[in-house]
């Protein structure tokens, strides 16, 4: 799972990457950066969640994205969408 979703964020980490327009991406509307924030986010939460099997590559996964400072910090910049009319 690390693989993949570094794979996704060197996608769109790329010179030039494909940007969603705000229509087709109903979570950041095209926001590439909040979409890196959400990547590495995932990569905190899996090596959270592999800590005590597997606690130094949980601990290089964890340096490696706090050394990026690319990560959902406040509530604001959560991952949400709107389900149904709600």
């Amino acid at each position: 799972l690390f693989d993949l979703v570094r794979e996704g964020l060197r996608d769109i980490e790329t010179a030039s990457p494909v940007t969603p327009s705000a229509t087709d991406d109903i979570i950041y509307g095209g926001n590439l950066l909040r979409w890196r924030q959400a990547g590495n986010t995932l990569l905190l939460k899996l090596a959270n969640t592999i800590s005590r099997r597997e606690p130094e590559l949980a601990r290089t996964v964890i340096n490696e994205v706090l050394q990026r400072n690319v990560f959902i910090k406040t509530n604001a910049d959560d991952m949400n969408f709107t389900f149904g009319s709600a």
